[in-house]
């Protein structure tokens, strides 16, 4: 327990993760497409090799990983830039989503008013139209 803990703290593994919670953390940095269903432990190896390249850097133990100082700062400034560039997206949609429905709405507003002025338009002429008939007629 202690000693164990004071050992690994002494060889330079500063931080230490139990790995459903590591996976669970850091699954979002893989696209859909590499993320495998199978053994937690076997995707946290997946996950590691993948962003942090020196093997040094890391441990990977029967439950928990050990990492040396400033690797879970690198993994965390990597899952932020993933949600920042997530929210960008995802921002962009829903703005692209809404400013089509205004212009839906705009081009629905604009089809009326059209439809009012040529009725208007129509009604005047025929008014134009019946009254130069008339005064025709009278004379």
């Amino acid at each position: 327990g202690v000693l164990e803990t004071i050992r690994i703290s002494s060889a330079g593994f500063q931080s230490r993760c139990v790995y459903s919670e590591f996976c669970g953390r850091y699954i979002m940095l893989l696209s859909w497409d590499q993320r495998r269903k199978n053994d937690v432990k076997t995707m946290c190896q997946y996950i590691i090799q993948r962003f942090i390249k020196n093997t040094d850097k890391y441990q990977l133990g029967k439950r928990k990983i050990f990492f040396r100082a400033g690797q879970v700062a690198y993994l965390e400034k990597l899952r932020a830039d993933k949600i920042h560039e997530s929210c960008v997206i995802l921002q962009a949609h829903i703005r692209g989503w809404s400013q089509q429905r205004q212009y839906k709405r705009v081009c629905i507003a604009v089809k009326g008013i059209q439809r009012y002025t040529r009725g208007l338009l129509a009604r005047r002429h025929a008014h134009y139209i019946r009254h130069t008939r008339a005064a025709i007629k009278i004379q």
